[in-house]
């Protein structure tokens, strides 16, 4: 039978699209871009007309097959029970197809972020930004030891001290995300205190042969 987006949601089926980008390049993109924009117009009639069903979408390497209109998208994806999963390297990669305040747009209006490890300080201190600073104690302590031969009291005196400060410190600091080791990630939860999370790594070495 044919394959809707009606028909997926009905039925809870799962459509993947295999687009080989690395292969065919421009024409898996434009094929990437329509299959999106097919379904975002799938979404404006559901938000409009329908409640709907709870719907997934995944698209790796978003970039490619990012457009203007993908905003809307991210705006009417909660009412329309689509839950949206983007996954890219840097939003640099969002600002070479387009420009800063799209990718600042987009970026906005993901509620949920996960970063492992990324190559890039910028990219990090991005992410760590989000959380804001913290006060953190320090103390600072300090011991002295003086002779004089010459005074008439003792010939040694000694001096003891602790100062007490608060300074601002990054809640999450821009190096724990550049040296994150595989498969651990920190996770941005719509405003709520960061959490570290491990990401199980399959050990593709015990799979049954198919």
């Amino acid at each position: 039978s044919d394959i809707t987006w009606a028909n997926v949601l009905e039925e809870k089926k799962i459509c993947y699209f295999y687009l080989a980008s690395m292969l065919k390049g421009q024409v898996a993109e434009n094929v990437g871009k329509m299959i999106v924009q097919d379904f975002l117009y799938f979404i404006g009639e559901t938000y409009a007309f329908s409640k709907g069903g709870k719907i997934n979408l995944i698209v790796d390497e978003f970039y490619n097959v990012m457009f203007p209109g993908f905003v809307d998208i991210l705006n009417k994806a909660g009412g329309a029970g689509v839950r949206v999963f983007l996954a890219m390297q840097t939003t640099s990669d969002i600002i070479s197809k387009t420009d800063i305040a799209m990718m600042k747009q987009i970026i906005g209006n993901i509620n949920n972020k996960i970063y492992l490890r990324v190559p890039e300080r910028e990219l990090a201190e991005e992410f760590c930004s989000l959380f804001g600073k913290v006060k953190v104690k320090t103390v600072t302590k300090s011991r002295g030891v003086r002779s004089d031969a010459k005074s008439q009291n003792e010939l040694f005196a000694s001096s003891y001290s602790e100062n007490l400060q608060e300074v601002d410190a990054d809640l999450i600091s821009p190096e724990m995300i550049v040296h994150l080791p595989k498969g651990q990630a920190f996770f941005y939860n719509q405003a709520r205190d960061p959490y570290k999370i491990r990401i199980p790594l399959i050990d593709r070495t015990t799979l049954p042969a198919v």
